[in-house]
């Protein structure tokens, strides 16, 4: 697959991946807990019932805090028609939540996904001009019929249509079939080709067909 321009731009879409998957678990955490302790609750999963029952809390998200502060610092730096403050508000709120839980001291949960939304489309943005400098490979000749695909999480399937891992749970049962089935706390995972189309059809956006990271197999 085609080569980065530069270490700082491999770099760069690296922690611009790792902040968007950790800011869409975040939000989606945030809204279980109001949920759960809404008069009466709504229904949540049992991952987020099992923590507010057995106390345990979310940990704090790791380099979420310090992974904002080098993407805000680089919009600024380098972006300067962008505006980095969805971000910054994004972090705000997360810390926050994480210094006592109390989700009603932040903002109400559609102008946080509101936010998730505005800070999906600066980071798409620097992506996009990333993209544009990388530099192709020579094609490779691939033997034996075989193809290269990606596997895809579905925590990474909805940072890709901005939604919470949460909303695509509930669609599970009508998405493709994954390709590695998940057990014994690893997460499920999907061939990209094959759950690309649906994701398209389903949430009314065009995919790249090329999942934008470098986990790729022979298949």
């Amino acid at each position: 697959m085609p080569s980065f321009f530069s270490q700082a731009d491999e770099r760069l879409a690296g922690i611009i991946e790792n902040w968007k998957e950790t800011a869409v678990s975040e939000v989606d955490d945030i809204g279980g807990w109001r949920g759960v302790i809404d008069d009466p609750p709504e229904s949540q999963s049992d991952e987020v019932a099992d923590r507010v029952v057995r106390g345990l809390g979310w940990n704090a998200p790791c380099d979420f805090y310090t992974d904002t502060a080098y993407l805000i610092g680089e919009l600024t730096a380098h972006f300067p028609k962008l505006d980095p403050q969805p971000l910054y508000d994004i972090c705000r709120a997360v810390s926050n939540w994480h210094a006592d839980h109390n989700a009603s001291r932040i903002p109400n949960q559609l102008v946080l996904l509101s936010t998730l939304e505005l800070a999906m489309v600066v980071l798409a943005s620097v992506m996009t001009d990333i993209l544009s400098r990388r530099i192709p490979n020579k094609p490779e000749a691939v033997t034996d019929g075989a193809s290269v695909d990606c596997l895809v999480t579905l925590q990474q399937a909805a940072a890709m249509v901005n939604r919470s891992k949460r909303s695509l749970e509930r669609a599970v049962p009508n998405m493709p079939m994954p390709r590695v089935q998940g057990a014994g706390g690893k997460p499920s995972e999907w061939e990209w080709s094959e759950l690309r189309p649906w994701l398209e059809t389903e949430y009314g956006r065009p995919l790249p067909e090329r999942f934008p990271a470098d986990r790729f197999r022979p298949v």
